[in-house]
Formats: structure tokens, C-alpha cells, sequence
């Protein structure tokens, strides 16, 4: 039932500045700090998610060789094709920037939701207001709205929507958590006009969303006040909510009553609002039957009931505030993470609710804190093996190039039959026309350290140039940022970004690692994104990095992470971990960049700006917007590539034996649409022979028709052509009722060629 569904403005309350728990600011340091242990303090039971042994795809080789089965070498190979095809496919998408201007009222931008089916974008502003754009219009308007009537600002902090894109919450900083119809609401010009919004082209505006149900943390609407936990003293103190969702329980109508709440304190509540919202003092409420996820009563001896008569239940794990709430596959699993790395995955079943009567996680899991690098030791020399960089080695005798040569196809040898594998660590020597390769050994390395492997390769030959052997001793390496996760479209990954300082031979880079939450493990990808010393202190202290996962692209088989640093977008691929979008900057002209190139230069995108992506109509947009900054800024990517392109694309990750199919809901598909006139085929035949007999003409005088002659001759012969036609379909009957006239005989199989076209026309 939905309440309220008339026009009714949107009141925030007098605008109480709440204080907001954040996390401590982590301070630089210089030196870099082994990291304590903390298996000691936690939960046993948590798997921590290593990361370290994950070589990053940037720098692997894909390269069959011998020891592999002539299966892996094929399919290694179709790997590269893809690889390269995928930047290549890249190179012919373009890349267009437009911007929507915001009133000033709004203050800016704080949170942005696309809804599920990808069409509608939300925008919650700090002064409360919100705006629902439709993404298939152009340019893109806003077909709903959220006016906060109040003089001062109470921004909207976070959005979520439902599966059937019909409702969203929004949580605000004082602490309000309301709960909107799409359907709902009514319209107000004078509300509507406060945002700046113009009538359309049919002088239409769009409508308020009307306001189903709130909690307000002021009212205490968090706390318990029936039930058992209200004896235990669960919650003895009102925590204001950080994030919200529906919770994944349909009624046979596919309608979400129940919804998720995290609060400050780490807890979660899931509230059922089916009796408040439909029961009456006139009628007797009655409970719709869930199909799935219904609430758990069984073992308690009393329901849970929060403020507004709402029935809850709840979920204790977390210590830190709740930055993520997510479903495995969109409808299973709760999934959590909090500040602290730490990733819940909650099945709300009697085998997971303890003797007090509230659910604790099945599966926890924490991303790891750090990550082991690679010193090189003090007390041991390297060891040289092989150099052609000087004529003699040390302790031997001078060489000739001859000899070089051959000891260069030895130690080549020796270094192909150790199959050292992927490096650890990769350095391009530009100056001196060099790259050089670090390879870890494969057995792993102790704590007192183990013997690495140095092979410098000359960039234009790619032959042995140096080999050297040195002993190596781990440390581990703290990140100093977490930023909050991403959830794939489909909702089978969870994709987290790190921020981790210079350590050498590593410089200061952003991590990208994705986990598979149908299993729980980390998949076999990373990809780092370097950073200098001024970029790394930048993001460490301001929030200038921010990234969204795309849905899967239909051509080219992947989803990207479109990541935003300091104003610059670039966009990699998660399948392949290439980049396929780069901005460039004036220093960086001729950068031989094979994917789609910006010219940043044309762009004054500022260096704070959020980043959200959205894929509509075959297209991707990369949305962009700040605090104190009235505009979004929308760079729409537009696929250029012909059909030939787009299948040969396809056709390369098909044949790749590791390739997913994303069912056709969760992809974006390039659409075509050849607006072809269609005709009567004697029409289009008749049109047909004009042409030509134009055409004839043409060539008899020795003259070219203008186009426009041309479409103006087209035309005027198509009218012809169609009353031409209007004696014969007379004469045909073909719009003739002929249900009151059966046919007396019936017809002899051999005999109905001879018959006219009317003939056939039967009941």
C-alpha cells in the first residue's frame, strides 16, 4: 500500500549539525613499518585475504612456453589477441563531455545511485534536494524530484534503490532515513521551479516522489521498544545510520517491505515496514506471503519491534562504521564491509543466530592490512653472472664479442630451462635503453630471505643484457588508505582499491584487487596504478582518488573500473587489466596511447570530483561531481566501431576458454538501428525503377541532382506510388472482412497456386 501517494513537499528537519564519527586520518610516514600481528585479537574464524602473491596483470607474460600443453598455448595466444584487440576496439569509441548545471541552492553534489535497470540516476545534494534523471532522454531531464522545503541544509548522504526500480531511500546527516515511492507524489510548480527545472517540450514537470515512510535518529526510531532485546539492553543508545538498501524479500508482486540499516556503532538492522505501512484503525492488516527471505520468529519468544512500530531483527559483528551493504548475486547473501577491511557475508538462518536472538555472520573475512615486499640484504653481495655491458667480468679475462655472444646463448638457456615465470617487478630504463625484470623464486620466501633473479633485456632487441643473482628478505608493507568497495552489476565480485606508499623498487601506487564472493576467495587479478611522490601525498591526504565498476560491455566480454585521480579519468579492464582510457595532458603529447585518448587539455575537470558510471542505450557515461560544485559533468563514451569490428571483437573473447557469458539484463549492448523505410514491396519496386529512370537522366544531360532534389523527388514519388496502389488493393478486397464468407468447397492441395491472393483470405 502505498501512503501518502499525493502531492506532499519533503520537510527536513531545523538542520542540527550532527557530529559525524570518521575515521582517524592515518598520518605519512617516512619509514616503513613491519605490520603487527593481528590474528591474536580477532576472531579465528576470519580468513584474511592475501593479496601480495597476486602478480600484477601489467606486468605478467603471456608468452607460451615449453612445458605447456599445446591447449594452454593455444589458449594463452588467444588471450594476447584478445588483449589487443580490446585496446584496439578501444581506440574507436569516443569520448564527449557535457554538463548539467545544478542551482545554486543545492550546494553541490554528496551521492549519486543509478538505479538496477541502469536507466535513472539518482542525485542527492547537500541541501537535501534530490533529482531522478532518465538517462534515455536527450539531453538527459529529471522525471522525479525531492524538495527539502527547509531554510537550511540537511544533506542527502546516501541512495539506494530497489530491484524494480519502483523505490529509494536516502539517509540524510541529520539522521533521517526516508523511504520513497517511485509511483507516487504529485506536483508542485512552485518547488519544481526552486531547482531551476523548465517545463519540456510538452510543458510538463516532473513530480515529486512520494514519501512512504521515516525514521528519524532524534526520535530514538533506532532502538528497540518490544520485545526481547529491549530486556537484554541491546541497544541502550541511538546510533545514526551511514548506509541503507532493500533487502532481497519479494512478495508475490515482487514488492520490497523490508530494508537494511547500518549504524554508527557497527550494528545492523533489517526492518520489515509491510504492517506499518498497510495497517489501518478501520482495517485488519494482513500479511502479504513472501517468496523468498522471509523474517525469522521461530526461535524467539517474542518479536523485535523498533520505533514506529516496525519489526526488526539484528546483525552484530562489525566494531567500525559500515561503509558497504551489498547481496551475493543481487538477491542472496547480505554482504557488509566496514572501514577496517573487514567483509561479512550474513545468511539469516536459525544456524546462525545465537542464544541472545540476533544473527552473527557465516562467512568473515578481512583484506589484508599489507602486503610483503622485498629488500634487497646487506650482508650479502650480488652475484654476477652474465653482463655485456663491460668487456671483461670480474676475476676473468677480457672477452670478445664472439665470446660474449655465446656466453649471452648460455646463460639465455639456463634461464629458460629455471622457468622463473611472471616477474615480481618490472623497471623500463629509458636512459638507458634497458628493462629490467626481478623475478621472486617459486618456492617462496622464508623470513631469512631467499636468492632473486635480475635479467636486464635491451628494450629494442629484447635480448639478455645482464643477469645477477641477490639474496632478498620480505617485509611487509602497510596500505595507508582503504577506499570503499564496488560491487559488480551482477553481484558475483567485489572490487577494492588500496593505497600503498613507495617502497623500492615499488614506487607509490593505487591497488585493484577483485574478490569472488561465490567462493570467497581473491581472483588471480591485480592491477597497480602508479603514482609520484606529489600524487601519493595528494591522495593520502585529500579525497582526490575515487572509482565505479561499468556494467560488462556486450563486444567486448569485460566490465572496467573507471578510476579518477586528481581530475584524471582512466579506465581499466577487468578481465585483461589493460587500460583502455587515458587523459592526456600536454606533457604527455605523442604518447603513442593505443585505446581511447582525452585531450585533457579541452577538459578543466576539478581535482576532487566523484566518479560514477552508468551504461544506457549502448552507450557509458562516466558522471562526475563535487561538493560546492553546481554542475555534473557527464563524458559519454559512443562506440564508433562498425559491425565487422564489433563481431571480430566478440569472436576473440568467445573462442578464449576462460570467457564468461553475462546474461543479457547485466551487459551493455551497442545498439544499431537502421531506420529503414519500410514500404509495400510494389511500392518499393515502383520507387526503385523511378530512381533509375532519375538517374538516366541524369547522365543523358550530363548534370548531378542536388540531394535535397533528390529526397523531394523520392518523396513526391512515394505519394504516387501509394495511390497508384489503391486501385489494386481495392480491387483485391484486401481489407475486406471475409470471416462471414467461408469458403463453400474446400480446396485441393495441387489446385491453390491457381488461385488469387484473395482466395487464402479464411476464417
Amino acid at each position: 500500500m502505498e501512503l501518502w501517494g499525493h502531492s506532499q513537499p519533503f520537510t527536513a528537519k531545523a538542520p542540527p549539525q550532527r557530529i559525524k564519527k570518521k575515521k582517524p586520518e592515518k598520518k605519512k610516514k617516512e619509514e616503513v613499518e613491519e605490520e603487527e600481528d593481528r590474528d591474536d585479537e580477532e576472531d579465528p574464524d576470519v580468513v584474511v585475504l592475501e593479496y601480495h602473491q597476486i602478480i600484477p596483470v601489467d606486468i605478467r607474460i603471456y608468452d607460451p612456453v615449453r612445458t605447456d600443453t599445446p591447449d594452454i598455448k593455444q589458449n594463452k595466444r588467444l588471450y594476447q589477441t584478445y588483449m589487443t584487440k580490446d585496446v584496439e576496439y578501444w581506440s574507436r569509441v569516443n569520448a564527449t563531455l557535457d554538463r548539467i548545471n545544478l542551482p545554486k541552492r543545492c550546494g553541490g553534489v554528496l551521492s549519486m545511485s543509478r538505479s538496477p535497470n541502469q536507466r535513472f540516476l539518482a542525485v542527492g545534494t547537500i541541501h537535501g534536494d534530490c533529482m531522478i534523471y532518465d538517462t534515455w532522454t536527450v539531453p538527459w531531464r529529471p522525471i522525479k524530484v525531492i524538495v527539502n522545503n527547509q531554510g537550511g541544509n540537511d544533506a542527502i548522504l546516501y541512495i539506494a534503490w530497489s530491484l524494480d526500480n519502483s523505490r529509494l531511500i536516502t539517509t540524510t546527516a541529520s539522521g533521517l532515513v526516508n523511504v520513497w515511492s517511485f509511483l507516487g507524489g504529485g506536483l508542485r510548480k512552485s518547488d519544481t521551479r526552486s531547482l531551476g527545472i523548465q517545463p519540456d517540450s510538452h510543458d510538463q514537470l516532473p513530480r515529486q516522489l512520494g514519501l512512504m515512510f521515516q525514521f528519524d535518529v532524534d526520535e530514538n526510531d533506532f532502538m528497540f521498544y518490544q520485545g526481547p532485546f529491549v530486556e537484554q539492553e541491546t541497544l541502550t543508545q541511538s546510533y545514526a545510520p551511514t548506509v541503507a538498501s532493500f533487502y532481497p524479500s519479494f512478495t508475490f508482486f515482487g514488492i520490497q517491505n523490508m530494508i537494511c540499516l547500518a549504524l554508527e556503532n557497527g550494528d545492523v538492522l533489517k526492518a520489515d515496514l509491510e504492517y506499518a505501512l498497510g495497517s489501518s484503525a478501520s482495517t485488519d492488516f494482513t500479511e502479504a506471503p513472501k517468496i523468498i527471505n522471509q523474517m525469522n520468529f521461530e526461535e524467539l519468544e517474542g518479536i523485535n519491534v523498533i520505533g514506529k512500530g516496525v519489526e526488526a531483527e539484528l546483525l552484530r559483528r562489525h566494531k567500525t562504521i559500515i561503509m558497504f551493504i551489498g547481496y551475493v548475486d543481487n538477491i542472496n547473501r547480505l554482504v557488509t564491509v566496514d572501514v577496517d577491511g573487514y567483509m561479512m557475508l550474513w545468511k539469516l538462518d536459525n544456524e546462525n543466530m545465537t542464544t541472545t536472538g540476533w544473527y552473527v555472520p557465516e562467512f568473515k573475512y578481512r583484506i589484508a592490512a599489507s602486503k610483503a615486499m622485498y629488500t634487497p640484504s646487506a650482508k650479502e653481495k650480488p652475484k654476477m653472472i652474465f653482463t655485456d655491458s663491460v668487456s671483461q667480468m670480474p676475476g676473468e679475462r677480457p672477452r670478445t664479442r664472439q665470446e660474449i655472444a655465446k656466453q649471452r646463448k648460455t646463460t639465455q638457456t639456463t634461464i629458460d630451462n629455471m622457468q622463473l615465470g611472471d616477474p615480481w617487478h618490472k623497471d623500463i630504463l629509458r636512459d638507458q635503453g634497458l628493462i629490467l625484470y626481478v623475478y621472486a623464486p617459486k618456492g617462496g620466501v622464508k623470513t631469512t630471505g631467499a636468492m632473486f633473479h635480475l635479467v636486464m633485456r635491451h628494450i629494442e632487441t629484447d635480448t639478455l643484457s645482464s643477469y645477477v643473482t641477490r639474496m632478498y628478505k620480505p617485509v611487509k608493507v602497510k596500505h595507508t588508505k582503504l577506499f570503499e568497495p564496488k560491487m559488480s552489476t551482477n553481484g558475483r565480485d567485489m572490487i577494492f582499491m588500496m593505497l600503498f606508499p613507495s617502497y623500492p623498487p615499488k614506487a607509490a601506487h593505487l591497488m585493484i584487487v577483485i574478490c569472488d564472493l561465490t567462493i570467497g576467495e581473491l581472483k588471480p587479478f591485480r592491477r597497480d596504478i602508479h603514482l609520484t611522490t606529489e600524487e601519493y601525498n595528494d591522495v593520502l591526504e585529500n579525497n582526490v582518488v575515487q572509482f565505479d565498476v561499468s556494467q560488462t560491455y556486450g563486444p567486448t566480454g569485460s566490465s572496467y573500473v573507471f578510476v579518477n585521480v586528481r581530475g584524471e579519468l582512466r579506465a581499466f579492464s577487468l578481465t585483461s587489466g589493460r587500460q583502455v582510457v587515458m587523459m592526456e595532458r600536454e606533457d604527455d603529447r605523442f604518447s603513442g596511447f593505443p585505446g581511447c585518448l582525452i585531450d585533457a587539455s579541452e577538459w578543466d575537470l576539478p581535482r576532487n570530483l566523484e566518479v560514477s558510471v552508468t551504461c544506457s542505450k549502448g552507450k557509458m557515461y562516466a558522471v562526475f561531481f563535487g561538493q560546492k560544485i553546481n554542475y555534473i559533468s557527464v563524458i559519454t563514451f559512443t562506440d564508433t566501431n562498425t559491425y565487422r569490428q564489433r563481431r571480430a571483437m566478440w569472436k576473440s573473447y568467445e573462442v578464449w576458454l576462460d570467457h564468461q557469458v553475462i546474461p543479457i539484463e547485466q551487459r551493455c549492448n551497442f545498439i544499431t538501428q537502421d531506420l529503414v523505410d519500410a514500404q509495400h514491396p510494389s511500392v518499393y519496386m515502383r520507387g526503385l525503377i523511378l530512381k533509375a529512370m532519375d538517374n538516366a537522366i541524369m547522365k543523358s544531360d550530363g548534370v548531378d541532382f542536388t540531394q535535397e532534389f533528390q529526397f523531394e523527388n523520392q518523396a513526391i514519388d512515394k505519394v504516387h506510388n501509394y495511390l497508384a496502389m489503391e486501385e489494386v488493393v481495392e480491387n483485391s478486397n484486401l481489407l475486406v472482412d471475409t470471416a462471414a464468407k467461408p469458403v463453400e468447397e474446400g480446396l485441393d492441395e495441387k489446385d491453390k497456386t491457381n488461385f488469387a491472393p484473395e482466395d487464402y483470405l479464411i476464417s
